[in-house]
């Protein structure tokens, strides 16, 4: 969100519906304007295909059943020359 903060276009995935929820309130109390879903990151949207110039995972690599999966899927989603940031 701190990108968002910064003028950014976000789109966030949570898949937890309660965490999904604590997100978009805490989005709409610090007036940050950022899309949050409650969806898997392993749902492929076809639709995200070479969308985005950045992609940030921060502490999913651990939780996930099959990181190089995702990986791949959110490798599909970058435009040419973009880049995924994992921490």
């Amino acid at each position: 969100m701190v990108l968002a903060g910064l003028g950014a276009k976000c789109l966030a995935l949570e898949e937890q519906p309660l965490m999904a929820g604590a997100a978009k309130i805490l989005t709409n109390h610090l007036k940050i304007d950022a899309e949050i879903l409650t969806v898997s990151a392993y749902h492929d949207n076809q639709e995200w295909q070479r969308t985005f110039d950045y992609i940030y995972c921060s502490g999913v690599l651990y939780h996930v059943t099959d990181p190089v999966l995702l990986l791949r899927i959110l490798f599909c989603y970058l435009k040419i020359d973009g880049q995924i940031f994992i921490e």
